[in-house]
């Protein structure tokens, strides 16, 4: 009896999985930016010093101040956008840096937070403070991208840039004619808490920058090539903005979202592309909502600002004191209101 019950619950739970499989969800993509390149190649980067990379974080217009050259034609660093492959194949994007025969750090950062939100009843502390309030307003779940780092020789590099994106891997076959695989990356991937552990290869995940240092000792001027692989892509315009340098040294002081701000980029129309006028700017208050993620204040701006972030809470009354207030909060702090 009790394998008749299995047979008939495994049937069963085949029929619904086959049911709830009957589609690709492409169709979320309606008026994607499928006039944006799903795979390009920035070229070759400078690799910028601890003072350059100060002047980029103070920067003004960090777009006009990327795309600066040396006298070799190289960019400081790169903002830019990706759009979906739908999955038939690995998008992204590619550039190359000369090694300095030190650590180098490279970071990319996708647009634009993401955060869990807080689910459970409060409790609140003996100041009658709730420590989970800031975190009970949801996020918007399309508006967040997330970009794999990998890097390694240009010499191991499989793929070719701005047409195909490839990895760092290599085969052998041993004595048995067994192949073996070889993985000749450098990225342990520390874009993530998790990987500060034993776990090495864990990504840092949706909305969230990700880094990795390596050292190119006895390499000074050896090509390395950068792979920033497009693993999702933010549903509500198809396009993945996101920015992407090279650093001396250690990730030491770029390891939070705070490291670089406005890589949320507006799409471009496809007139703009088709007639190459396309000029980068930020999205509207984007960059406002980064400096209250940083500033752990997330619930605050949401309740100011509702349209850019997800549902609000179950609880309304959450948002009541901050909305009845909102002259006093937006006086508080320039990033917490979008209209201030």
């Amino acid at each position: 009896m009790r394998t008749e019950t299995a047979l008939t619950l495994g049937a069963f739970a085949l029929t619904a999985g086959l049911a709830g499989c009957d589609r690709g969800n492409t169709e979320v993509f309606e008026g994607a930016a499928s006039h944006v390149p799903t795979t390009i190649d920035i070229g070759e980067m400078q690799v910028l010093t601890a003072q350059e990379f100060d002047e980029l974080r103070e920067s003004g217009n960090l777009y006009d101040w990327c795309k600066e050259t040396d006298d070799e034609g190289r960019p400081r660093c790169f903002f830019g956008q990706v759009s979906s492959t739908y999955g038939e194949y690995r998008g992204g994007a590619t550039f190359t840096f000369k090694g300095t025969g030190d650590d180098v750090c490279i970071m990319s950062d996708p647009e634009t937070v993401f955060w869990s939100s807080f689910v459970g009843r409060p409790e609140f502390n003996e100041d009658g403070e709730d420590p989970d309030f800031e975190k009970r307003y949801r996020d918007n779940l399309l508006d967040d991208g997330d970009i794999d780092v990998y890097a390694g020789l240009s010499s191991y590099y499989t793929g070719s840039p701005g047409v195909e994106i490839g990895d760092f891997k290599g085969f052998y076959t041993d004595s048995k004619g067994r192949q073996v695989e070889l993985e000749y990356g450098l990225c342990l991937r520390g874009g993530s808490g998790i990987s500060d552990s034993s776990f090495n290869t864990a990504q840092a995940g949706r909305g969230a920058p990700e880094w990795c240092s390596f050292s190119t000792a006895e390499r000074e001027g050896v090509e390395y090539t950068v792979v920033l692989e497009a693993f999702s892509v933010p549903v509500d315009d198809g396009a993945l903005s996101f920015g992407a340098f090279v650093l001396e040294g250690d990730c030491e002081q770029v390891q939070d979202e705070c490291a670089v701000l406005g890589e949320a980029l507006v799409a471009p129309t496809e007139e703009e592309v088709e007639n190459d006028s396309y000029s980068e700017s930020t999205v509207s208050c984007s960059t406002k909502m980064e400096l209250a993620y940083c500033n752990s204040r997330m619930t605050t701006f949401c309740c100011l600002n509702p349209e850019m972030c997800g549902d609000e809470p179950e609880d309304p009354g959450i948002c009541r004191e901050i909305v009845q207030n909102r002259d006093s909060y937006c006086g508080e702090e320039d990033f917490l209101c979008c209209d201030g």
